[in-house]
């Protein structure tokens, strides 16, 4: 697809009016609890930048205010944590320079969570995989219209290691700097995150495809994580502490909902991609399981951390204490059983995927739901534990828990389909843009997707779609889910949403016209019935006012 210039951008939908001008790159409030909020923006200068938070949009009750240096240090990003907020409230805020009372940012708005003890109903979206050189993000003009309570955007908010523009790939901090003032001319992007709040958490492409922060540092390369995680921290309205590069949190929604965003990045050990030498399929599953690569799979089962000892416990304590209805962990790579180039994600580290799946049944720890993007593709599991309790008996899974998985996105980048098409087209000597080489992908890639929904009882899956899933979780805990997606993922002519898929699914709908259709029933059912009783009273008489089944009298 394409890259709109982001000068096009700005111009096509306003970003440059003489207001916006000193903050051009629109404003953000994450980590939003039930009292407080950090709220983001970058200008355009250095100097002092005021923020105001108000109950209005016109700003004539303001709550809160102050004023804050934007300098070079920091790249003229601003970020400050404003508590004292009121539990289930909706605010309004916006930045102004001090040295020019015009110059305002765009308005953004937020609504904080509910009481801790509270049963409220809950509206949140998840999406990931922000690729420039695939942009403008339409997808998210549409999320930004949902309504939403909260936005996960998890994984990928940028893509430091490819090519978009005029930009190359990243490996110092300005150039990371870059990417991210990149990603934020978007106008959808800031239309999104100005419109509700917003939870941010990495995966491996904020600095470079399939890294581990351990194996990048042995690798005489940690100056490039530092630079990486930095620019992350500056442009991410994210809660700072005592380790800024701590990204690992959970929050709670009153007692309807709580998250726990994991970082399966920095503390993980090194896969087993070397000692299986890179086998793209070591279950053997384009045979349907009939070859398996023994020895990668026993590697594969090696004891490793994806999450490193002490974020595990972190985990584990979280959900075993928690009291809300729902837990939604939300981790950046898929937890089910996918097989195939397993190193990456949690089958690369099945020994922590058991411990935590066995933590979970042995506490019957209901209500776990996993949430995640990476993938590049749209899929619905309705238990997770499934797959392991039917074939794999070394899980002990006998409390027979119940842990779905939501897989969704990509906001704009390759999809899984685009992905496939380039390793199949020059096998089979194909164009990778042509028709032949779609079509050869879906016939010989549908084996395998026909397997893994067999395996894992999947209700869903979409390959091919830019798209974010709605997840609506009302007072009772009930969850209901609506993967949403483009019609096209190319640029050419409007935008256009679609329900890809609705779970629980929706009840057929009734007929038009089913009032008439119902009452032409009842009058047909009436008149049967009618029909009926005088042919019995006709009979009764012929009988000499005896039942038809009725014995004749001795």
């Amino acid at each position: 697809m394409p890259t709109m210039p982001v000068l096009l951008l700005l111009l096509a939908t306003g970003f440059t009016t003489p207001g916006n001008a000193s903050f051009p790159w629109g404003v953000a409030a994450g980590d939003v609890t039930d009292a407080s909020a950090v709220l983001w923006t970058r200008t355009s200068s250095d100097g002092t930048v005021r923020w105001e938070v108000a109950l209005d949009d016109r700003f004539r009750s303001i709550v809160r205010a102050d004023e804050v240096a934007a300098d070079a240090d920091r790249d003229l990003t601003v970020c400050v944590d404003v508590d004292g907020l009121e539990a289930g409230r909706t605010y309004y805020y916006r930045f102004l320079r001090v040295d020019a009372p015009d110059a305002v940012s765009a308005t953004g708005t937020f609504r904080t969570a509910p009481p801790t003890d509270a049963l409220s109903p809950l509206r949140f979206a998840i999406s990931g995989d922000s690729d420039a050189s695939e942009a403008p993000f339409f997808v998210l003009d549409f999320a930004a219209r949902e309504g939403l309570d909260l936005f996960l955007y998890i994984g990928d908010t940028i893509y430091g290691d490819i090519p978009a523009s005029d930009l190359g790939v990243a490996t110092t901090l300005d150039e990371y700097r870059a990417k991210y003032r990149q990603n934020r001319a978007d106008p959808y992007l800031q239309r999104l995150l100005a419109a509700t709040a917003v939870w941010v958490a990495w995966d491996d492409h904020e600095v470079t495809d399939n890294y581990g922060a351990a194996a990048m540092r042995a690798a005489g390369r940690g100056e490039q994580v530092d630079a990486a995680y930095r620019a992350f921290i500056e442009y991410m309205p994210v809660r700072r502490g005592d380790d800024p590069f701590r990204l690992y949190r959970s929050f709670r929604y009153g007692r309807t909902a709580e998250f726990f965003l994991l970082d399966g990045r920095q503390y993980r050990d090194p896969g087993a991609s070397d000692a299986c030498g890179g086998q793209a399929d070591p279950f053997g599953l384009m045979l349907g399981g009939l070859v398996v690569d023994a020895a990668c799979v026993q590697h594969l089962s090696e004891r490793r951390t994806l999450l490193g000892p002490e974020q595990l416990e972190w985990l584990k304590a979280g959900l075993v204490q928690s009291a809300a209805r729902v837990k939604f962990v939300v981790t950046d790579v898929p937890i089910e059983f996918v097989g195939v180039y397993p190193y990456d994600r949690w089958d690369g580290y099945d020994a922590e995927r058991r411990e935590l799946f066995e933590f979970i049944d042995a506490n019957r720890i209901e209500n776990v739901w996993f949430l995640t993007t990476d993938f590049h593709a749209n899929a619905y599991n309705p238990d997770v534990m499934a797959y392991f309790r039917e074939r794999r008996p070394d899980y002990a899974l006998s409390n027979g828990v119940v842990c779905p998985e939501i897989i969704t996105g990509p906001i704009a980048t390759a999809t899984l389909h685009d992905e496939l098409v380039k390793i199949v087209a020059p096998w089979l000597g194909l164009e990778p843009d042509s028709f032949a080489a779609d079509l050869a992908t879906r016939v010989i890639v549908q084996p395998l997707l026909a397997r893994l929904v067999q395996w894992n009882d999947l209700r869903f899956v979409e390959t091919d779609r830019f798209s974010y899933a709605v997840v609506e979780v009302d007072a009772t805990g009930a969850v209901r889910t609506r993967f949403q997606g483009l019609r096209s993922n190319e640029p050419d002519g409007p935008a256009e949403l679609v329900t890809l898929h609705e779970e629980p699914r929706p009840a057929l709908p009734l007929p038009c016209g089913w009032p008439l259709i119902a009452a032409v029933g009842l009058c047909w059912w009436a008149a049967a019935a009618w029909n009926h009783r005088v042919a019995l009273n006709a009979v009764r008489q012929r009988n000499g006012g005896r039942r038809n089944d009725a014995r004749p009298d001795v």
